[in-house]
């Protein structure tokens, strides 16, 4: 799941298209629709080995949370910081290994990199506006959102403002359910 969550920086292509470079994959930003060779050589979705240099903010400190927070460590990002309700210590997380704030706004402020929406399912779509808003690609767990008409209206806005969103379904790739399927 970590190849499709998008990286801050875009590179041109004299093509025209834009991809967004991601952890170690560049990803057509034209919504999956992988771009041609340039005239110039430049391919996308090439292999380019780039970790985030800047902040990726992880909402919600659960279970999921947590297991985002041990990938990212895991990748090598070092900067990384949690939203959570209140500064309490992590379940499972070595104190200190992140930084906490308690208030989306105060997350925001810092202009991450990026966004993983782990929080109650409630909570999914105000963040995730909030990232869209401030153009900052996001990943969101499932269920992406409470109702298909808060959905479809984040949806669009993404759309509008060119920022990637990806709605994590990371199961429908195990390859047990792959064989059932």
């Amino acid at each position: 799941w970590l190849s499709a969550l998008f990286g801050r920086r875009r590179r041109s292509h004299p093509c025209g298209k834009r991809t967004w470079l991601a952890y170690g994959v560049s990803i057509a930003s034209s919504w999956g629709t992988p771009c041609s060779p340039c005239s110039t050589g430049i391919v996308c979705n090439q292999e380019s080995l780039v970790l985030f240099n800047g902040e990726v903010l992880v909402a919600g400190l659960g279970s999921i949370g947590e297991r985002h927070v041990r990938n990212l460590q895991a990748l090598g990002q070092t900067n990384v910081t949690v939203l959570r309700r209140a500064e309490r210590p992590a379940r499972t997380l070595e104190a200190g290994s992140f930084r906490t704030v308690t208030s989306a706004d105060e997350a925001f402020a810092r202009t991450p990199s990026a966004v993983i929406i782990a929080t109650p399912s409630a909570t999914h779509v105000p963040l995730l506006t909030q990232a869209i808003d401030a153009g900052i690609p996001a990943m969101v767990e499932v269920p992406a959102a409470t109702s298909i008409d808060s959905l479809g209206d984040a949806a669009a806005r993404a759309h509008a403002n060119d920022v990637p969103v990806l709605v994590a379904h990371n199961l429908r790739f195990h390859p047990c359910l792959q064989q059932v399927h």
